[in-house]
């Protein structure tokens, strides 16, 4: 499976060199007729429409965002609250949010595991009993 990723990531990485490149589409297309021409373009103007309005639809969205929250901190502050105050709590908040350590439950020799996915070699053989030897306590 890793495989065809890397072929899937190979063949976009060529494709995407032809298409950056006038001579290259001009040879990879000299043998289409017009028809299947005008059909590849169609999708490409497709796809194009379809990014164009995504990227449309995603910068409303983050204007309105903006708006709100500028709305918010200005109603904050009107009621006193310092903005230092503000940047201390946001900074509370990113300093408390889930992070890897914190989703580590067992720890061998430097290796921590979430107890998920596929052992790490250190904790391979380990019987049930053995393994909760390693599990380290949370805060």
């Amino acid at each position: 499976m890793a495989e065809s990723r890397k072929d899937l990531a190979l063949v976009k990485h060529e494709v995407l060199a032809v298409l950056k490149r006038k001579n290259k589409i001009k040879y990879v297309c000299q043998d289409l007729t017009l028809i299947e021409l005008k059909n590849v373009i169609s999708r490409l103007q497709e796809l194009y429409d379809e990014r164009e309005e995504e990227e449309s639809k995603n910068a409303e969205l983050r204007n309105e965002q903006s708006r709100l929250t500028m709305g918010k901190l200005s109603e904050l502050l009107d009621e006193g609250i310092e903005l230092d105050f503000i940047e201390q709590m946001i900074a509370e908040k990113k300093d408390n949010s889930t992070n890897d350590e914190s989703q580590t439950i067992y720890e061998k020799d430097g290796v921590g595991w979430s107890g998920r996915g596929r052992r790490p070699k250190v904790f391979q053989g380990l019987s049930p009993a053995e393994l909760e030897q390693f599990r380290i306590k949370h805060k």
